[in-house]
C-alpha cells in the first residue's frame, strides 16, 4: 500500500481497486471509503456500489449506505 500512495503513482481504475480492497483487509474504511468513491468515478459498478454501500453502513452512514 505504501508504495501505490505515493504521489508519483497514477491512480488508475486497478491501483484505486488494490488500494481500496487493501484498506478493507486492514480494517481501514474511512481510508477505502475513500478509494472506493474514487473508483466509482472510474467505473461505476453494481459491484463497486455494493462495497461503497457495505463500508458506508459499517461506519454509521446509512443513508449514504442507502443511495
Amino acid at each position: 500500500m505504501e508504495l501505490l500512495e505515493k504521489n508519483g503513482v497514477e491512480r488508475t481504475y486497478p491501483v484505486l481497486l488494490l488500494l481500496g480492497n487493501s484498506c478493507l483487509e486492514l480494517k481501514k474504511l474511512d481510508k477505502a471509503a475513500v478509494y472506493f468513491e474514487q473508483v466509482r468515478k472510474c467505473e461505476d459498478t453494481p459491484e463497486n456500489n455494493r462495497t461503497l454501500g457495505a463500508i458506508c453502513f459499517s461506519l454509521g452512514d446509512k443513508e449514504k449506505a442507502k443511495t
